[in-house]
């Protein structure tokens, strides 16, 4: 009789466990999507706007217009053309500007939480 008791008792524990182990595992899988959850709203929330990256494209454009006036040189109209072209697209999670230059696309900025790369060349 104290042999079916030690197996039951037993037999108790192992379910105890397992039921712990059940509950920490939903815990950890709801952890999991709240932090997935979270992750993609700040990835569309902070995505740069198109005056994000029309702002940094312009401090860009500036310092390169000072630069090259001081060097005696200036902007031609297919090039100021192209920056008034400045097409935005967007995913959702991470945005572009581009611009049509000289019959190819152009990429000018890329942007991704909030941060904008301005990628403009001058020839």
């Amino acid at each position: 009789m104290e042999e079916q008791q030690e197996l039951t008792e037993e037999i108790d524990v192992k379910k105890k466990k397992e039921e712990d182990e059940e509950e920490g595992s939903l815990i950890g899988g709801l952890l999991f999507l709240a932090l997935v959850g979270v992750a993609i709203w700040a990835l569309f929330h902070f995505n740069p706007s198109e005056e994000d990256h029309r702002d940094a494209i312009s401090e860009v454009v500036a310092d390169a217009t000072v630069d090259m006036m001081a060097d005696g040189y200036y902007m031609t109209g297919g090039t100021m053309l192209a920056l008034s072209n400045i097409k935005y697209h967007s995913l959702g999670i991470c945005s572009w500007t581009a611009t049509k230059y000289r019959g190819s696309t152009a990429l000018t900025s890329i942007g991704i939480l909030g941060w904008v790369y301005p990628i403009i060349r001058f020839e």
